[in-house]
């Protein structure tokens, strides 16, 4: 069986061998026959192949492209939540949550932490890379900046140090939530995807996705894109370097003191927790769910 994810730049995509390789141990070889999809949403982008006789979906969630079709390869333990249960077609007594709610089983995660930092910001890990001057941005205002591209566990540990998280990464919210973090959700960019944040705060039986919005700010690179798309001036050319350097001279001045003004009233906004009762039975029914896989595919109780 092989561990299925989304590999890439994001810390809530690389907490799938954290957890399944702890939680399931040995579970997993290199055997393309059976594939075991976990934490993301994978749902639609991953379908298998031709070797592909078993798909063993565990708190997956649906978001982009097109829905699968559900036929006997699959076998569908739990989603994410009510939202992709409806799209799948499954009864909805398959949502349960995200499967980052297990982090809580693993050691490395059971000492309390100090907190460091009244608030942090964790943007979407695509948002980071649009961006060059985040620390620079948010440290006059008394604003951690959290990396979505750095350590797992790094980040992790980071939100356990924070009192109160501005999350655009959906992951950022979840985390701080299983740690009893309270978070307040936050968006940039088109690119930040409300299904699945309403998908997962269902399921939490929390109110309705409504993000806080922040100015827009870009690095060079984008700068020099956005006026190519624009004005159809090619980026290497000297007039998109001038008004790109403009325009990037404005946004330090003017832009990014907006940013820190809009960041500033975010902060004094009641943040998201869900409740204690609902976090923990969602908690029971993961490691139900996960016992009874590891059973009925090696045998072992």
């Amino acid at each position: 069986m092989i561990l299925t994810y989304y590999k890439g730049e994001n810390f809530g995509d690389a907490i799938n061998p954290m957890i399944f390789h702890h939680l399931l141990p040995g579970f997993f070889n290199d055997d393309p026959s059976e594939r075991f999809l976990g934490i993301g949403s994978i749902l639609g982008f991953e379908k298998g192949d031709d070797k592909t006789k078993k798909l063993i979906v565990f708190s997956s969630g649906f978001a982009h492209d097109e829905p699968p079709v559900i036929n006997e390869r699959y076998d569908i333990r739990c989603v994410r939540g009510p939202m992709t249960a409806s799209v799948l077609k499954i009864d909805k007594s398959k949502a349960v949550t995200d499967g980052a709610l297990l982090l809580r089983q693993l050691p490395v995660f059971q000492k309390e932490q100090p907190k460091k930092y009244k608030y942090a910001f964790i943007p979407h890990y695509r948002s980071e890379q649009m961006f060059d001057r985040w620390e620079k941005v948010l440290k006059p205002i008394g604003v951690h900046y959290i990396s979505p591209a750095s350590d797992p566990v790094d980040v992790i540990q980071q939100i356990r140090q924070s009192e109160c998280i501005l999350a655009e990464a959906m992951h950022g919210a979840i985390i701080a939530d299983i740690f009893r973090v309270p978070w307040i959700p936050v968006r940039m960019f088109t690119h930040i995807n409300a299904f699945k944040w309403q998908d997962w705060m269902l399921s939490m039986k929390m109110e309705n996705y409504k993000p806080h919005v922040l100015p827009r700010i870009y690095n060079m690179d984008w700068i020099q894109w956005i006026i190519n798309d624009k004005f159809n001036i090619t980026q290497k050319s000297f007039a998109n370097k001038a008004i790109s350097y403009t325009y990037r001279g404005y946004q330090n001045q003017r832009l990014e003191s907006k940013f820190r003004m809009a960041m500033q009233e975010i902060i004094n906004h009641k943040p998201f927790l869900s409740k204690d009762g609902v976090l923990q039975t969602r908690e029971e029914q993961l490691l139900e769910i996960l016992e009874g896989i590891k059973t009925d595919y090696t045998g072992i109780q």
